[in-house]
């Protein structure tokens, strides 16, 4: 296998470690790019830790191609997460103007049918919580929207990283 399939395992499983927490962040709030970089000091600690299999793969390119394995470590200590500004917000505002609205056309549509008091109040109601509903799943639906492309930014980010330490390491597998 050589150096450049083995530091791509490596590499995948890094990106797959962080986008665990990325994936765990979304459930909570916005990924913060501070804890993230926390746990990708960790995961590069691991090609620097005797013991690791990163860190021997590490020291076998080391012993064949010194000046590689020291510009592949530069290259990995330089590595950092950029903080990504959420993309949009949802407004509450919106379950609400929609529960109003819902309410709204409830209630002319049981004044245009001259339902009588109770039905029009039920209508009212009943499409008033049905257009509270349809807000609450729309604001959700770009929460949901704006967490994956926060996400993803940060994944390029990673693969980024991941394609400038690649070159480095085609050079000792003779490829450039």
């Amino acid at each position: 296998m050589s150096y450049r399939e083995q530091f791509d395992e490596q590499w995948r499983t890094l990106t797959g470690t962080l986008q665990k927490e990325m994936i765990r962040h979304n459930e909570t709030g916005n990924v913060d790019a501070a804890e993230l970089q926390i746990l990708l000091e960790n995961e590069k600690g691991r090609w620097l830790l005797k013991g690791q299999y990163n860190n021997a793969w590490l020291e076998k390119m080391r012993a064949a191609a010194p000046a590689v394995a020291a510009d592949f470590e530069r290259e990995l200590n330089e590595i950092r997460i950029e903080q990504v500004e959420p993309q949009g917000s949802a407004s509450s505002v919106l379950p609400i103007g929609t529960a109003v609205g819902g309410a709204a056309i409830g209630f002319g549509i049981t004044k245009l049918i001259g339902a009588a008091a109770v039905t029009a109040t039920l209508g009212t109601v009943g499409l008033g919580i049905v257009g509270g509903a349809m807000g609450v799943r729309a604001v959700n639906s770009k929460k949901e929207d704006a967490h994956e492309a926060e996400r993803k930014i940060y994944l390029q980010q990673l693969k980024n990283a991941g394609n400038r330490l690649g070159a480095i390491v085609d050079i000792a597998d003779g490829k450039l």
